[in-house]
């Protein structure tokens, strides 16, 4: 999986990482988690943690990502 091959140093570098491998702005993965922008610029500024809720959906947006750039998408 990305996040474990990746070895960020936290919460933030998680965040900055997966969002640039999904090709997103900070409000497009605000959308998708279910977050403000403003919060979510919090998390990769080092403000807040990532929750557990938050770290299972990145999780399913990177399948998601991998799936269809395997299927010939994105």
């Amino acid at each position: 999986m990305l996040i474990d091959t990746l070895k960020p140093e936290n919460d933030s570098e998680i965040l900055v990482l997966c969002r640039k491998r999904l090709g997103i702005k900070q409000n497009e993965l605000a959308k998708e988690l279910g977050v403000t922008p403003s919060h979510l610029s919090n998390i990769e500024n080092g403000k807040y943690e990532l929750s557990y809720k938050m770290r299972k959906q990145l999780c399913r947006l990177l399948e998601e990502f991998n799936l269809s750039r395997e299927q010939g998408g994105a």
